[in-house]
């Protein structure tokens, strides 16, 4: 995102990283200039693969600070499998922190038992928390904030940083979206990223929700804009883009 002198840059990006990319010098070249500083990579359950640990390496050899990406999506009922896949990840890579996306709302059992599942959510956070001695980022859905307060609140203390994930593609609606979110994490000492999508429109993947179908351009625009309304909020530390294969697909020039 290129500052211009009549419009200040948005803050430092973070973005998620689902695959060794096939040209890491790329994906590293596209990050630097977007201003990332935070790349989240995720490790399967049975650990970090030779090429996974070489992305690592390269990331941070770039001064990129690189985080353990699991998600799990059946860890809130199983936080024990959770702790096991954060000690191999640990101790494959020189990680700097731990990075949870366990989206446990786009369940079919979390629709029909929210209570249990969010529950499960919230001790999850807290035993990662009290166990592993490691920067802990953790992303919540803006949905949870309004379902289960309390919950959400929970976690936001727990976790060393928050992407509060706001799925909306214009500025006004994506801080409408992630209102009550940011309002509950005002009662935590917590900073916070915003989550912004990226991916091709699909069916899980409304055009609302994300700016796959507008380009680089209109992304670089909305999210500028939102950082002026957000005004002088002490705890925003920018915005995390999902994801980062999508986001170098996006049509237009940087």
């Amino acid at each position: 995102m290129r500052p211009t002198p009549e419009t200040p840059p948005a803050p430092p990006t973070a973005t998620w990283l689902w695959k060794p990319p096939p040209d890491i010098g790329a994906a590293i070249g596209f990050a630097d200039a977007c201003g990332v500083r935070d790349v989240a990579v995720s490790v399967p359950w049975n650990g970090v693969t030779p090429m996974i640990a070489a992305t690592v390496r390269a990331f941070r050899g770039a001064g990129i600070s690189v985080t353990a990406l699991g998600s799990g999506t059946y860890w809130p009922l199983d936080p024990s499998s959770a702790l096991e896949w954060a000690e191999r990840a640990m101790k494959g890579a020189d990680f700097d922190g731990l990075h949870l996306d366990v989206e446990f709302w786009t369940l079919a059992q979390f629709t029909a038992d929210p209570v249990r599942w969010t529950r499960g959510f919230v001790e999850l956070v807290g035993r990662l928390r009290e166990t592993v001695d490691e920067h802990l980022t953790v992303d919540l859905a803006a949905g949870l904030a309004v379902r289960f307060p309390d919950s959400f609140r929970c976690c936001a203390a727990a976790a060393s940083t928050v992407t509060l994930l706001a799925y909306r593609d214009r500025a006004g609606d994506l801080l409408e979206f992630s209102a009550a979110g940011r309002g509950l994490l005002g009662d935590t000492a917590t900073p916070y990223r915003l989550g912004v999508e990226t991916q091709r429109v699909s069916t899980s993947v409304l055009p609302h929700m994300t700016f796959g179908d507008d380009g680089r351009a209109v992304l670089d625009r909305e999210l500028t804009d939102a950082t002026s309304m957000l005004g002088n909020d002490s705890r925003f530390r920018g915005w995390a883009v999902h994801h980062l294969t999508s986001w170098m697909d996006l049509p237009g020039r940087r």
